[in-house]
């Protein structure tokens, strides 16, 4: 694997995750729960190096795989989004107002049960949607997560150093 070469590392990514989603498949089938999540590039990015003991250079963490029996079922099914934008057939189809207004509401809708809290009313935003940008997106700090991972694929190798 070479770090420096985007499509070693657009193929390897890929494959990562399929391996990932096929291990769901074949834990599902023998009734094992998953849950597949990228949310590790939210928080301190640098503390997966430090828990997993993961080489500096030429690694790349894309997602996490949690597997595992429930030990009780849910008092509901998570919703799925519907409609415009979620699915394209032939072409990507470019969202209008309307349709955009749509998924919001979607979201905004909590008997859906499409987010991941159910009080970001109560935390005074007017949109479900507010709310995961602007706080759980951030993880409450002013930082990007861009900024973040950009300094972690330099740290390990995919990415050059802009030189001054």
């Amino acid at each position: 694997m070479y770090a420096d070469n985007i499509e070693a590392f657009i193929t390897s990514s890929t494959n990562t995750i399929l391996a990932a989603q096929t291990a769901v498949i074949a834990a599902k089938s023998l009734g094992i729960d998953s849950l597949l999540t990228n949310g590790i590039h939210r928080g301190d990015m640098e503390r997966i190096w430090t828990i997993l003991d993961l080489p500096q250079t030429a690694c790349f963490p894309l997602i996490a795989l949690l597997l595992g029996y429930p030990a009780s079922e849910p008092p509901y099914l998570k919703g799925r989004l519907h409609g415009a934008g979620v699915i394209h057939s032939e072409r990507y189809h470019r969202l209008g107002k309307d349709e955009l207004d749509d998924l919001v509401r979607q979201y905004d809708d909590q008997t859906r049960h499409l987010g991941l809290i159910d009080d970001w009313e109560k935390q005074g935003h007017k949109h479900y949607l507010d709310w995961f940008y602007k706080d759980w997106m951030r993880g409450g700090k002013p930082a990007t997560a861009e900024g973040q991972m950009l300094r972690r694929l330099k740290k390990s190798g995919f990415v050059e150093a802009q030189k001054a």
